[in-house]
C-alpha cells in the first residue's frame, strides 16, 4: 500500500514528467517495491530517477525487457 501511495504522490507531483509511464508494484523480499517505465534506454531511467528527484529513495535502472 505505501508503493502505491508512493506513486501516487510522485504522479500527482510531477504530471508531466509522469505522462506515459506504468507503475509496477510487487513484493521483494520483506518489503513492497515501486516500478516505474517504460523508459526507452537505460540512460532515460537514470535520467528519470533524477529529474523525479527520487534517487535518494533507492532510484536504480533495470533491464527488465
Amino acid at each position: 500500500k505505501s508503493a502505491q501511495a508512493a506513486w501516487n504522490k510522485l504522479a500527482a507531483a510531477n504530471k508531466r514528467d509522469t505522462r506515459g509511464l506504468r507503475p509496477v508494484i510487487g513484493r521483494f523480499g520483506g518489503s513492497w517495491r515501486l516500478q516505474v517505465g517504460p523508459f526507452e534506454t537505460r540512460d532515460a531511467a537514470r535520467a528519470g530517477c533524477t529529474k523525479l528527484e527520487i534517487g535518494k529513495n533507492g532510484c536504480f535502472a533495470l533491464d527488465i525487457g
